[in-house]
């Protein structure tokens, strides 16, 4: 997604200050910020995120043990004996393009056809394979709480989230913490693989220049 791009033209500005001078409107001046404040959003940002890496951790390792024990999809196909009108006899290999399809039911085309009759065999045969393959598959995401890691990585999701934006809202205290929202949101190099990736490195260089300035 294109990032946002706030440009307010010099002019812009200048008739601003201008028109809020004549009013004798005072300009709003920034939130205070507050070090304590800023240090307890970072560590429960930095807790939230802690608690969803655990969240995915646990979630990729039950979806994990599910795959590995989880038996192959049963066949969609069935060879059946058939005897056309002819009297002749062959193989038919009834065939169902997805498992949606085998549940459903024959064409009205081949109804009461040799062919029909030979889906309907397919399905009396194979519908027993896929019913056992889908309770063992339920059976087993009950074993190795499969619904249960992905709820707790949804919920562990939003609260990274809360904390992130809660964290982002609140006015940098200095350049440290600037730094730290730069690197929030661009990461370590500032490479966030578009057009502008060069020129955030920069500016991360800038900021941490000037927070080492301020040290």
């Amino acid at each position: 997604m294109a990032e946002a791009t706030y440009n307010t033209s010099r002019r812009g500005m200048l008739g601003l200050l201008a028109a809020t001078a004549v009013a004798g409107v005072a300009m709003p001046s920034p939130a205070r910020a507050d070090r304590a404040v800023w240090e307890e959003a970072v560590r429960q940002h930095e807790a939230a995120e802690a608690a969803l890496a655990d969240a995915l951790r646990q979630e990729d390792e039950s979806f994990t043990a599910f795959i590995e024990e989880c038996p192959d999809r049963p066949p969609l196909r069935h060879d059946v004996p058939v005897t056309r009108p002819d009297g002749t006899s062959i193989i038919f290999p009834a065939e169902f393009a997805s498992e949606e399809v085998l549940r459903g039911e024959s064409w009205d085309l081949i109804k009461g056809s040799y062919l029909g009759d030979a889906h309907e065999e397919a399905r009396r045969v194979l519908l027993p394979q896929w019913d056992e393959w889908r309770a063992t598959r339920e059976a087993l995401r009950r074993k190795h709480r499969v619904a249960e890691t992905e709820a707790l990585c949804f919920a562990t999701g939003e609260e990274a989230h809360n904390k992130f934006d809660q964290l982002m809202r609140i006015p940098a205290p200095d350049m440290p913490a600037l730094v730290h929202k730069l690197t929030l949101m661009w990461g370590e190099d500032g490479n966030g693989g578009d057009p502008g990736a060069e020129y955030k490195q920069l500016i991360l260089s800038d900021a941490r220049r000037l927070a080492n300035l301020t040290n």
